[in-house]
């Protein structure tokens, strides 16, 4: 706004508002939300799942199904794989037991250390080549 503009000032309203003379408003009712539905909710929920990061996103069914493909194909390795360590380095195809989430595979690597990874509970970012 320029320094010579003039401005229109309703000063009569504006002490009627603070003396309490002007008439009421008349109450307007609130309109009634529309009801949640299946559709509306998990609309909702894929808004929200886009806001959270990676590893704390539920599986979704298409990791699931993998998860539960790959241990059906490679039982062998599985009995085999090694302990998760923060400080050796993994690549994809890799298999570990994690401590918490249990057996993992690698899908890919994520920058020099860190590495997404498929487990039973959906897919996580897990650090690797860190020096401990």
């Amino acid at each position: 706004m320029e320094r010579d503009e003039e401005i229109e000032l309703d000063l009569d309203a504006g002490a009627k508002h603070l003396t309490g003379d002007e008439p009421p408003k008349k109450k307007t009712r609130a309109k009634a939300r529309p009801k949640k539905t299946k559709e509306t909710v998990s609309k909702t929920a894929q808004k929200a799942a886009k806001l959270l990061p990676l590893s704390m996103l539920p599986p979704s069914q298409e990791d699931i199904d993998a998860f539960n493909h790959k241990c059906d194909m490679l039982k062998n390795e599985i009995t085999k794989a090694p302990a998760y360590k923060v400080q050796a380095t993994y690549k994809s195809g890799d298999i570990f037991k994690h401590k918490t989430f249990g057996i993992g595979f690698v899908v890919i690597g994520c920058g020099k250390q860190k590495v997404e990874v498929l487990f039973k509970t959906g897919r996580k970012l897990i650090a690797m080549g860190l020096q401990v």
